[in-house]
């Protein structure tokens, strides 16, 4: 599952979110015989505006899609730099 942190603040890295990211998956309880929850991909997108405005998102890809929406429900009220995280599911739009 694909999940897109909105308004990151600009001090935060990608081993800071990572780190982030790592964190609250491990407090997911998962049986001795299925796979544990894995972060496959994070990125931090970088948008500018015409008028020098920058804004900071993160991309998680978490699989499988259950530990995705199980993190989608446990990470809210957490807080990166002083910003509460603002996490949602990424559709692609066309």
């Amino acid at each position: 599952m694909d999940i897109f942190l909105s308004r990151l603040s600009g001090l935060t890295t990608q081993s800071h979110l990572e780190s982030m990211a790592l964190s609250i998956l491990a407090g997911k309880f998962h049986l001795p015989f299925t796979n544990s929850p894995v972060l496959s991909s994070c990125q931090i997108m970088e948008i500018r505006d015409e008028h020098t405005g920058v804004e900071y998102h993160g991309l998680l890809r978490i699989m499988p899609d259950s530990a995705g929406s199980w993190f989608l429900t446990h990470c809210h009220g957490k807080k990166i730099h002083k910003k509460l995280l603002r996490a949602h599911r990424y559709v692609m739009r066309d």
